[in-house]
């Protein structure tokens, strides 16, 4: 897990990294994303499949987290699914 941790905050320095959580345990959710400083979690709301719930966060800002949310209509995002 560290070696993981370690190589995605390396990459992640200097481009964009898109990483799917969908199909993990928890453990790893929570050991690997606090590498991100700046992240967009997407997903579907739990009450109403048609919508999205968006968290961005920002740790980098000040020390301190950043978090803005909106929700969007499905069709406004479309998810690509991996082939």
């Amino acid at each position: 897990m560290q070696k993981i941790s370690s190589s995605l905050r390396k990459l992640s320095e200097d481009r964009l990294v898109i990483v799917s959580f969908a199909h993990c345990n928890v453990e790893y959710n929570h050991a690997l994303l606090p590498v991100f400083n700046k992240r967009t979690e997407i997903t579907e709301d739990a009450y109403n499949h048609w919508l999205l719930q968006t968290n961005v966060y920002d740790r980098s800002f000040n020390r301190k987290v950043l978090s803005h949310s909106a929700v969007l209509r499905n069709e406004d995002l479309t998810i690509v699914p991996i082939r």
